[in-house]
């Protein structure tokens, strides 16, 4: 059961290195289902194979929570400060809410009767979007 969720993980994420493995494997009953998963290498078929329809700063996040190694894994306070998590200007509403939301999200805003007056800057418009993403996404977060 355990060695395959290993084949799952490195699957996705890659085989790790002989180096971590050494490392990280403290109970010699798992030398030989690791070093099987050494002689057979893969580069991993990543998070965006799995999670097609998950914006970039998604995917990132996931990959740095998620990565096998202890010492490269980010911390639970690195993750929050993570530009996913944090607040404050995005690119896009991908990066706001995910791509599988977005359509859900621009119908929640366009009934939100936003002041977007043709006389506002395109910047104007966006900041008024971005700011009513960031109040909806607010419920969900806390």
């Amino acid at each position: 059961m355990e060695s395959d969720m290993y084949t799952r993980m490195f699957d996705v994420g890659g085989t790790p290195t002989r180096d971590v493995v050494i490392r990280m494997c403290r109970d010699s009953r798992w030398i030989p289902i690791m070093e099987a998963h050494l002689s057979r290498p893969n580069s991993g078929k990543g998070f965006r194979h799995l999670l097609p329809m998950c914006s970039d700063l998604a995917i990132d996040l996931l990959k740095e929570m998620l990565t096998f190694d202890n010492e490269s894994r980010i911390s639970a306070a690195q993750a929050f400060q993570h530009n996913f998590v944090q607040p404050g200007p995005k690119v896009t509403i991908d990066d706001v809410v995910g791509h599988r939301s977005a359509v859900v999200t621009a119908k929640a805003i366009s009934s939100m009767n936003l002041d977007l007056a043709p006389s506002s800057s395109q910047e104007q418009q966006i900041s008024t979007i971005i700011e009513a993403i960031e109040k909806e996404r607010a419920h969900y977060v806390h």
